[in-house]
């Protein structure tokens, strides 16, 4: 009879040490990653006295992620702790810590890395390239005739007998051959402007003005007249 007493008390001062031995700590001491959080990522510019070269936070452990996570440094700015909580979320635990216990449900310290930040230099756009100047004294190899303004002259215009007008703002290209755009015409929606368009085509400059001025790279202002005289 003693000694099953005494059995019985061993037993029962085992089955307490055995219960403590089977509970975790609520903090993972050791913890083993199977994925690490990546470094941060983070919108740039902002402000240099927010800036931390690593964040740690105690995030909770469900289904291997880290989740509801909260920053050791209560004064982290929001996009900080924003993005440390997304990068943190990447992270995954395995199923055992470095002790063998489980770490579902217990709490885990993650630190999250940010990319170095640059020290912001105001920098001023570049200049924009001078214009082109506009030339004058042109010389012309080509010009159209009056055969191409009838043929080019906008239909219902020359039925109802209207006369217009268009100017064109051209560049000349390397063979004297001219690139345009329409800055006015009148009257508007009578289609003088892309008449004039296909008549520039047929212009051609010389290489030089009047006054030896290359005309290549230059800038050509052509008003273009539409009548019956």
């Amino acid at each position: 009879m003693r000694l099953s007493v005494a059995c019985l008390a061993a037993a029962l001062l085992a089955v307490p040490a055995a219960a403590v031995a089977q509970t975790p700590p609520a903090v993972i001491a050791l913890p083993v990653w199977e994925m690490e959080a990546p470094i941060a990522e983070l919108p740039y510019p902002f402000a240099f006295r927010e800036y931390r070269p690593a964040v740690v936070l105690t995030c909770r452990v469900e289904r291997q992620r880290p989740v509801a996570c909260e920053p050791e440094d209560t004064t982290l700015a929001a996009n900080f702790l924003e993005a440390s909580r997304t990068a943190a979320g990447s992270a995954r635990l395995a199923v055992a810590d470095g002790d063998g216990l489980a770490t579902e449900g217990r709490n885990v310290a993650v630190t999250v890395r940010f990319p170095p930040l640059g020290i912001p230099v105001a920098i001023d756009p570049p200049p924009a390239p001078p214009a082109a100047p506009v030339l004058t004294g042109v010389l012309w190899i080509e010009r159209p005739g009056g055969a191409d303004f009838v043929r080019e002259y906008p239909p219902a215009a020359l039925n109802a007998q209207r006369e217009g007008r268009a100017t064109l703002d051209c560049v000349v290209g390397h063979d004297g051959r001219l690139a345009c755009t329409v800055i006015a015409q009148d009257p508007e929606g009578e289609g003088f402007g892309d008449a004039a368009l296909r008549l520039s085509r047929l212009h051609r400059a010389a290489p030089q003005t009047r006054d030896g001025v290359a005309t290549s790279g230059g800038r050509v202002r052509l008003t273009l007249r539409f009548g019956f005289q």
